[in-house]
């Protein structure tokens, strides 16, 4: 039962901004394209070309409204910082 309510949080991310750290601490935004389980069955989504854990999710917004990692925000639906 947790893995569907985990795919269903998931797929209520499509279309929607996020900000989330990847495994190295760098902060990344965009818009999620999809949501699937991920190779721990844990689900996952899409952001570019990008698979993103639900648990290194930040910050949610709507479409068109992103706070990029440096605090300014981002109407064109994808930044990130390396």
């Amino acid at each position: 039962m947790y893995g569907s309510q985990e795919m269903q949080q998931a797929n209520d991310l499509i279309g929607k901004n996020i900000t989330s750290t990847d495994a190295n601490g760098n902060l990344a935004s965009g818009v999620v394209s999809a949501a699937s389980p991920g190779t721990s069955g844990a689900a996952v989504v899409r952001v570019g070309s990008d698979q993103v854990a639900l648990s290194s999710i930040s910050e949610v917004t709507a479409a068109g409204t992103a706070t990029d990692p440096t605090g300014t925000t981002d109407t064109t639906g994808t930044t990130s910082t390396t």
